[in-house]
């Protein structure tokens, strides 16, 4: 007997807190309990909203050490040694009349906080929390002695009923079986030179291997043959057979061609193109809502996100976007504040610095510099 799926529900099932984690609630702040809970910041923002508590108002007390250095480095290593945002920083050197930091072109200051984390984690993790290539992050890890960090690779027991596995399955099987990553048993494979096992007879013809094709997902038939997905949608393509595709709960079938697909598909987590499919397979036409735009409607538009409006009013992206440029309406844009030091920067520091100095997006600073014809920073090499 089939067992009705209930994936699609899981989704919109409330996020439940422990009792530890409620009762630290605007006791800390939100990104320290959303590590400490293993969830995303806004959920602790939205249940701490929810129960009315306010958000921990921590103050920074200034010392005059710390008021020395302000100036002598960038705002973004100032933080890190001292676990404070940029901007915070930024706006105390701004009230004592400190001038900001100019680094040299072609040189990188080490905090005490970076050389902390070197060999603590990746050189590709390290390059992308501090805005630095990898390369960089492992010169000057080699140079100070630091080991590479292996992550778990490091950290996994092998015992003997591990090891005698190795080449006796795959290696996606072994993983699986012991909850360790698939790139670590290769690995250790490779490193005790075993060969891997190699599966390449199937019974195309026979009729259980056909039944299977179609039946479920490439992935999950592909992991029960033992081959490769790419394997499995090649054959399964040139045999003719469709993919599988999960059938819609009633529920949902019945509202197909009564509501829009898009307002279907956000109540119920699916894609709008898996909606549309179904309504189509089915022969049902879509139901578009053609309603006459309201006085309250127009004011709406350019107050917020096209895709956010659409959710609103039930309607398509592409409806309101057409709205919305018939009636000459500028799009929803929240212009950010453009400091002058950041301006008179541009082309002289790489673009990932100054976003880290000022708490904006790298992209954002990279289409504000080329809007103006400047010219992106590169440093001087050393070499001759």
């Amino acid at each position: 007997m089939k067992t009705r799926s209930t994936r699609g529900n899981d989704l919109f099932k409330p996020i439940k807190l422990p009792d530890e984690c409620l009762r630290l609630l605007g006791k800390v702040t939100d990104r320290a309990l959303a590590r400490r809970c293993g969830c995303a910041n806004t959920t602790i923002l939205k249940i701490r909203k929810r129960m009315g508590i306010s958000a921990l108002s921590r103050g920074t007390h200034w010392t005059a050490d710390m008021d020395a250095r302000l100036g002598d480095e960038p705002d973004s290593h100032l933080a890190d040694d001292w676990g404070l945002s940029s901007s915070l920083v930024w706006k105390r050197r701004v009230l004592l009349n400190i001038p900001a930091y100019r680094s040299v072109p072609g040189v990188i200051m080490w905090s005490r906080r970076r050389l902390n984390v070197l060999g603590k984690i990746s050189d590709a993790e390290f390059g992308r929390r501090f805005g630095m290539h990898p390369h960089t992050a492992a010169l000057k890890r080699r140079s100070l002695g630091i080991p590479e960090y292996k992550g778990r690779y490091n950290k996994t027991k092998w015992t003997r009923n591990i090891l005698a596995e190795l080449g006796q399955r795959t290696d996606r099987e072994i993983a699986k079986k012991y909850r360790i990553g698939e790139a670590v048993v290769l690995r250790k494979r490779q490193e005790l030179k075993i060969p891997k096992l190699i599966v390449t007879k199937v019974a195309w013809n026979s009729p259980a291997v056909l039944k299977m094709l179609g039946s479920a997902p490439d992935r999950i038939v592909a992991e029960k043959l033992g081959i490769s997905i790419h394997r499995m949608h090649v054959k399964r393509r040139e045999l003719g057979i469709k993919r599988y595709v999960r059938e819609l709960r009633n529920g949902i079938r019945r509202r197909l061609g009564k509501e829009p697909d898009a307002t279907i598909a956000a109540r119920y987590g699916l894609s709008p193109g898996s909606i549309s499919y179904h309504r189509n397979k089915l022969g049902i036409r879509s139901r578009k809502k053609i309603a006459p735009w309201t006085a309250e409607d127009r004011k709406l538009l350019g107050t917020m996100p096209d895709y956010r409006l659409a959710r609103k009013l039930g309607l398509n992206q592409t409806t309101v976007h057409a709205k919305r440029t018939k009636l000459g309406i500028p799009a929803y844009f929240t212009r950010p504040h453009w400091p002058k030091g950041l301006l008179k920067s541009l082309g002289k520091i790489a673009d990932t610095e100054l976003a880290g100095k000022y708490g904006l997006p790298v992209r954002m600073v990279g289409q504000k510099r080329r809007r103006l014809g400047i010219e992106r920073f590169v440093a001087k090499s050393s070499r001759t």
